[in-house]
């Protein structure tokens, strides 16, 4: 399933002990998982390569630094729980420590915890694990930024990302397509007629019969008095029983989905 993934899962392992960095880092190459590998056996080095590098997966040894008692490992996560760039990547915490109520997993949010002696093998199927997981992301994020149509208007084709569009207008001899940036754009009836052909509800949600919306724009949904405002836009939009209808598909689309 490698293949998934454009490129290799960047993953750092820091422990204090040479021996245990070692011992991780080969159990990380036997894994099968498609994987770049750092390793760090200090914290300032760990600090410095993770504002260098865009890191996957945190592996950690939790070890008392014998000058001042500190637990450098918990020093780590912290740091990178604080960052935007890391708050919510994967880590995995292994550590001679025990951890009854496993308050390092809980606090710290970490992806699994190991306490030595650890089953090597389900450590193995973690990274396979995490490895395609990072994989479907990335594919995923890859098809998002494709998301896109072409419009032909007059001579030429125009690439609009589905993003930019905040809200389609339907009039009977023309239709509106209005964007972000740009505004609002007049074209002959037929144009828009593949876009709105192949419209997802969950995105773009019908409200009556002339307009449609970019429901990723939507600031606020007036239920009592059937409108719904959107964002970069003057006017509220009303909700027709047409609107209700798809309004309540899509609220149905998205709780099966959370």
């Amino acid at each position: 399933m490698q293949f998934i993934r454009d490129k290799y899962m960047r993953v750092l392992v820091f422990n204090g002990f040479t021996r245990k960095n070692e011992l991780i880092s080969g159990l990380i190459r036997e894994s099968g998982a498609c994987t770049e590998l750092y390793r760090c056996l200090c914290l300032e080095d760990a600090e410095k390569l993770i504002f260098e590098k865009e890191i996957d997966l945190f592996v950690i040894g939790l070890y008392t630094n014998r000058f001042d008692g500190e637990i450098q490992g918990l020093k780590l996560l912290r740091t990178i729980r604080k960052t935007e760039k890391y708050f919510d990547a994967y880590a995995i915490v292994i550590s001679d420590l025990i951890d009854k109520e496993l308050l390092v997993y809980k606090d710290y949010h970490c992806y699994k915890f190991y306490e030595y002696p650890f089953d090597k093998e389900e450590f193995k199927n973690d990274l396979k694990e995490l490895s395609l997981k990072l994989g479907l992301s990335a594919a995923r994020e890859k098809e998002r930024r494709k998301d896109y149509v072409h419009i032909a208007i007059e001579d030429s084709f125009y690439k609009i990302e589905k993003d930019n569009i905040i809200m389609i207008e339907l009039h009977s001899k023309y239709d509106i397509i209005y964007l972000k940036k740009i505004g609002e754009i007049s074209l002959p009836k037929g144009k828009l007629k593949h876009l709105i052909g192949n419209l997802d509800i969950s995105e773009m949600l019908p409200c009556n019969r002339s307009n449609i919306v970019n429901m990723r724009n939507v600031v606020m949904i007036d239920k009592k008095n059937n409108k719904l405002t959107l964002e970069e836009f003057d006017r509220e939009i009303s909700i027709t029983e047409l609107g209700k209808k798809n309004l309540r598909k899509y609220m149905e689309y998205w709780n099966m989905k959370s």
